[in-house]
């Protein structure tokens, strides 16, 4: 998870996420790796004898924590609307 500040260009999203997206290819690799994984009708499944507090799956807790529950923009006034 990453900020994206008011008119980042593609470029600036895109170097942003690189590094996340790293981290997730190198995990995927370690689970292959790993043979903690199968695959079945096209779904990804941890292996039953996997322990799976051995692998960060899904935002870290630090994420989760700071991803909002609820709207975050209550009491942001709105946009006025665009006369046609």
């Amino acid at each position: 998870m990453f900020d994206v500040p008011d008119g980042a260009a593609v470029e600036d999203i895109e170097a942003r996420g690189q590094p996340l997206e790293a981290e997730a290819l190198v995990e995927a690799v370690r689970l292959h790796l790993d043979d903690a994984l199968s695959v079945y009708h096209g779904r990804t499944h941890l292996r039953e004898e996997t322990d799976d507090e051995a692998y960060q799956l899904g935002l870290s807790t630090e994420a989760q924590a700071a991803n909002p529950t609820e709207p975050v923009d209550r009491g942001v006034p709105e946009t006025p609307e665009a006369d046609d």
